[in-house]
Formats: C-alpha cells, structure tokens, sequence
C-alpha cells in the first residue's frame, strides 16, 4: 500500500486560507445519521471535529437519528450513508446541475487511510483516529452543500484529496476555508433563496 493515499473527487478551485470570518446570520444544519456509522465509542469525538470545523463561520450542526415531524426548523437536512467502498473517501451526489443534500462516507477508504499510518482496528488509537478523519470527511462533503458548488481548492478544508498526513494532522488551516470560500458561504447564508438550489428530496 502506497504511503500516501490520494482521494481524488472532482474539480479543482483557488483560494488561499484564512481566518474565520463569522458571517452576519447562524444557520442549522441537521445531519440525519440513522445508520450509525461512527462506533458509539468515537461517535462524539466525530460531531466534536465537524463542529469544530463548522462552528468558526456561524454554522451549528444538529445530529439526529432519524427525522421526526416535531423537530425544529433548520436551514438545511443532510443525510448521511455509508459504503464499504475503497474509494473514494466521501461524496455528494450531483443530480444534473444540482447536488443532493446526501453525504456519502466510505468505511473502507477511510480504514486504508488510517491503514497507511499503521493504525488498524487492533489499535488503541483507531477509535479516535477514525473518528476525528471521519468527522473531517463529513465536513469537506458538507462543504459542497454549503458552498452549493462542486469547486475544490488547492489548499484547505475543500482540497481535492486527504492523504495520509490528515488523519493525525491538529493543523487547523489544513481544514479551514479559503477567503473566498468563506465570502461565497456568507454571500449564500445571506440569501436564503439560493438554497433552493440544492435538491430537496431527502
């Protein structure tokens, strides 16, 4: 297996990193996991890492299990799926134009990733590592929904390709938007219809 595994996605963008800029209004994100992907021993370190990630440009993310009628209003519901596939790591399908707000995470790239720094599931450090990188997956898909583009850019959070140096990485600007991204996501909050943009179909 190659020291480095390349998860290549789609397209490539620009932009260089930047600091956080929280913009004018909050929004809730509610990310339906009823399929339990993360074990329950490193399943809350996952939702800590996408908070973490999100919480920085006024987006708060809400777990939930299932969808039920009696949950509060938010700006946007994700679903999230897993598969067994090797790659790539993670995905958000396009349905013509439009992406569909469902994160796709696959269980096997992301244990050979963590497999190319010697960590297998034997390993007391696979719970947390596992976790936080899937945590780190999630948020680049959540990215594209955000953004409402298919765009990559070379450095940060919405690079082409995680390798192996991002699953023990604490280097925060390896996961933080662009200055542009982070203008694009602001402009996006603060005009509620482009939201229509994204497929509605859960």
């Amino acid at each position: 297996m190659a020291v480095e595994m390349l998860v290549a996605l789609l397209l490539s963008g620009t932009g260089t990193p930047s600091t956080a800029v929280v913009p004018d209004r909050s929004f809730s994100i509610r990310i339906v996991d009823d399929e339990d992907l993360v074990p329950l021993a490193g399943r809350g370190m996952m939702h800590a890492e996408v908070d973490r990630i999100w919480s920085q440009y006024g987006v708060e993310v809400l777990w939930n299990a299932r969808v039920a009628r009696e949950m509060p209003p938010v700006q946007m519901t994700v679903l999230l799926r897993g598969t067994r596939d090797r790659w790539p790591l993670g995905c958000v399908e396009r349905v013509g134009d439009r992406l569909r707000r469902q994160i796709v995470v696959a269980g096997g790239a992301l244990s050979a990733l963590l497999m190319g720094v010697g960590v297998d599931r034997d390993s007391p450090l696979w719970f947390g590592l596992y976790a936080r990188t899937f945590g780190r997956v999630v948020s680049h898909e959540l990215g594209h929904l955000l953004l409402d583009s298919a765009a990559h850019s070379p450095t940060g959070l919405m690079r082409t390709r995680f390798v192996t140096g991002d699953v023990k990485s604490a280097t925060d600007d390896r996961f933080a938007l662009t200055a542009a991204e982070v203008e694009r996501l602001r402009v996006m909050m603060m005009t509620s219809a482009t939201w229509g943009m994204n497929d509605r179909h859960h």
